[in-house]
């Protein structure tokens, strides 16, 4: 009986495979994605040879506030059970940042130098908020485990499958990169959690500006902006909705109490350019 209802379960999960949000939504649990997202930061933690967490309460609270405005949104649903908590990884030679299943939120030092303002910066959190609410990294997740594994979650004990998960996808983040319509869609809902906050909201902009301009400049930055573009890509369309988005919202040019460059500028200097 065990073993017929395993094939049940084998062809109902390939024909779910075809709708894979719905697959998602159907195995895994807000809660298990927490779980996942604390065995990958447990992981980050330990493996101080690869991610080295920076060594700065302020800045790490810093970013901490603005995340915590941009939750404010009430188009952010999962709030009350991801934590969304931030952490800084001290790495100046990658510009990047990145959200685990279940809201465990990375944003590397190399990003903070580049950006220009606050509201860039702001943009950036929202869309890996995004990321996480839409449930992408599980998705991608979901599509690389295969089914075996699946089946281990559905009939046995989650909870060391999670963990193992977890720890699995730590030491390789490159499995969670987005797709080209995970990235249309974070920038969409973005878009939507920066107006409900005091930043521009059409300040991604200033971040796309950013990275066409220092890879085409290439050298040491360029390449990293290319790590960068392997996990979020950019393609044109990115640019052209954002521009859309910004004129039929009718914004007009962003004064300095929507951008926080100043504010901005200053915690640079005062905390990581020294």
């Amino acid at each position: 009986m065990k073993q017929l209802y395993t094939t049940i379960l084998i062809l109902f999960l390939g024909l779910q495979f075809t709708n894979c949000e719905r697959t998602v939504n159907l195995i895994f649990s807000d809660k298990d994605d927490v779980k996942i997202g604390a065995s990958i930061d447990k992981e980050i933690r330990r493996n101080k040879r690869k991610y080295r967490i920076f060594n700065g309460w302020k800045i790490r609270n810093y970013v901490q506030e603005i995340t915590n405005t941009l939750l404010k949104s009430p188009a952010i649903k999962k709030k009350k059970v991801y934590p969304y908590r931030v952490n800084i990884l001290d790495d100046d030679k990658t510009i990047n940042a990145f959200c685990t299943p279940g809201g465990f939120i990375y944003v590397y030092t190399g990003l903070l130098k580049i950006l220009p303002n606050e509201a860039s910066l702001a943009a950036v959190l929202a869309h890996e908020i995004a990321h996480a609410e839409k449930r992408h990294a599980r998705q991608r997740m979901l599509s690389s485990i295969g089914i075996s594994l699946i089946l281990s979650i559905i009939l046995q004990d989650t909870s060391s499958v999670l963990v193992e998960m977890g720890t699995r996808f730590a030491g390789n983040l490159a499995l969670l990169t987005n797709s080209r319509f995970d990235e249309m869609e974070s920038d969409k809902m973005a878009f939507l959690y920066l107006k409900d906050s005091p930043y521009y909201p059409g300040a991604m902009s200033f971040f796309f500006d950013i990275v066409r301009d220092k890879k085409n400049r290439g050298g040491v930055v360029g390449k990293a902006i290319q790590g960068m573009l392997s996990t979020h890509p950019l393609p044109d369309k990115r640019l052209r909705e954002n521009a859309k988005r910004i004129k039929k919202a009718g914004l007009k040019e962003p004064e300095e109490n929507q951008l926080f460059s100043k504010r901005y500028q200053r915690m640079l200097k005062q905390y990581l350019l020294h």
